[in-house]
This record gives structure tokens, sequence and C-alpha cells, in this order.
């Protein structure tokens, strides 16, 4: 995505929630038109939990990308960013300085006395880093990362950990466990409600600009 405008920012999460909902959908409707079928539907259910992990991390990690890179063709100065994404500003240039050395460390000091009103030149994207398994504590840090409101994620980690996590791990390392069609179904319009809501707080974070220091 180019991602220079919010209009092109709220297309581009619309995109990637309507073409994962469609599959996932189609998945459902696989798994239910088989539940007479117990290989199948076995089957179609454990592949539903994987699938279902699949879109919930690639959704959090494309959109939030999309977001941080929205927020760095802005070219802000440090001064003018909110106080998450000065932190993820900073944290770029503070990884390059060498402790032992004292040159590296004035050159610190001399940023922070009169480097503030620079415009950055970028914001990383790999902040976004979801380490291939996103439980709710990774989430957290990503979502105070994007300066959102993690509350209503949170509340949700059992569900995150156990009932998706959980069980895709096992699934991926080969453990034979089953899954309940109904708890799939629960599980599923679940993350599927997580996955409008974390677009949504973005969708806002972009109207009342809340990536400008208040």
């Amino acid at each position: 995505m180019k991602g220079g405008t919010a209009e092109e920012l709220y297309d581009f999460m619309s995109r990637e929630i309507a073409w994962r909902r469609k599959e996932l959908d189609d998945i459902r409707g696989l798994i239910s038109a088989n539940s007479s079928i117990e290989s199948k539907r076995r089957v179609l259910l454990r592949s539903g939990i994987t699938m279902l992990y699949a879109h919930w991390e690639g959704f959090v990690k494309n959109t939030g990308k999309a977001y941080i890179n929205f927020v760095g063709k802005r070219r802000f100065k440090y001064n003018e960013l909110s106080v998450n994404f000065l932190a993820l500003s900073l944290r770029q240039k503070i990884s390059f300085v060498n402790a032992d050395s004292i040159a590296s460390l004035i050159d610190l000091v001399t940023f922070f006395e009169g480097g503030m009103n620079d415009r950055i030149s970028s914001l990383s994207k790999e902040e976004v880093n979801t380490k291939y398994n996103l439980n709710s504590t990774v989430l957290k840090n990503i979502i105070l990362s994007l300066g959102l409101e993690p509350d209503d994620f949170i509340s949700k980690g059992n569900l995150i950990d156990v009932k998706l996590l959980d069980k895709r791990n096992a699934i991926a390392h080969g453990r034979d466990i089953l899954i309940d069609e109904e708890e799939y179904v629960e599980l599923l319009d679940n993350v599927l409600a997580l996955m409008n809501g974390f677009r949504n707080q973005i969708d806002n974070a972009v109207t009342q600009e809340k990536y400008k220091r208040q």
C-alpha cells in the first residue's frame, strides 16, 4: 500500500479484513456442510483453528505496519509525535549507541538537547513484531507501540492465549487434539470481533490524529 493518505489506509484495512473474513466464512460453511461426516469435520475444524490464528496474526501485523507507515510518511518533527511514536523513533537512535564510547553518548545527548526539532526520517515497521506467537503479552506491546487502548484486548487474554494460540500450537506441532464445533464457531466470532476492534481503534486514532502530541 502507498499509505500516503488516511483514505488509502482506511481502504487497505477494509480490504485486509474483507478477504480474511470471506476465507474464514468459507471454512465455516465447509464445516457446517460436513458436520455429519466425522472424519471430514474433524480435519476441517483442526484446519480452521490454524487458519483462524494465521488470519489473526496476519491482520494485526499488516494493519499495524500500515499505520506506522502512514505516520512515518507524515515526516513529523520528533517533538510533534505522540509519546508512543516518539519512543519508537528514539529506540532506533538509542539502539546505535555504544555505552562504552563517550563519543557515541555525547552524540545522543546532543540530539536530546537540540535535535528534537529535526524531522524523523522514518519509522520502522519492524516494531510490529508478532514473534510468530501472538499471545496477549506480545499483543499488548504492539498495541502500546501504536498508541492504542489495550483494555478491550487484554480482557480477552484467555481466549487469545488458551483457546486460540495453545490449540493452534498443539495442532502445528502434530498433537492429536479434538476441536469442538460450537467452541470453534464461538472462537471464530470472537476473533473476528477482535480484528474489527483493532481496525476501529486505528481508524479512530487517524481521525483524531492521536499520533500527534496533544
